[in-house]
């Protein structure tokens, strides 16, 4: 499990899609993002209807609710889904009670340069009041 120290709101919950499996895909998600398009959410759970046991969970901490853990059975989903929410709003990794290098952070990006980029030009990021659905 890692664990993001988050500063600001979160991206819309759909990015996280687009992020971990692509533009379109078919999944199932649970949470508490309400309304859908809200930046506000705690608790997060998506699975893949296409690839089997692919999901990944990211829940608010219930002791500090600026600590967000993030858990998948596939470590990648996990690093990536941590990595994004450190980037969008986050000032830390952690992963077993130590924080993240810089170099150990750049080594990530460089990992996972197509998946942040797909995070990054999801239309989800439009979403707001006026236009929940772009």
């Amino acid at each position: 499990m890692y664990k993001v120290k988050v500063k600001s709101k979160r991206p819309d919950f759909r990015v996280f899609i687009d992020l971990l499996y692509g533009h379109n895909h078919n999944v199932d998600t649970d949470g508490d993002a309400y309304p859908v398009y809200s930046k506000n959410w705690k608790e997060l759970f998506i699975a893949s209807r296409e690839k089997l046991n692919s999901s990944i969970e990211i829940i608010a901490n219930d002791q500090n609710q600026e600590l967000f853990e993030i858990s998948s059975l596939e470590e990648d989903l996990e690093l990536i889904g941590a990595l994004y929410l450190y980037e969008y709003c986050g000032s830390s990794i952690i992963k077993d009670d130590k924080e993240l290098s810089l170099e150990s952070i750049n080594n990530l990006r460089n990992k996972f340069l197509i998946e942040l980029e797909r995070g990054r030009k999801s239309i989800w990021h439009e979403s707001n009041v006026n236009n929940p659905f772009p």
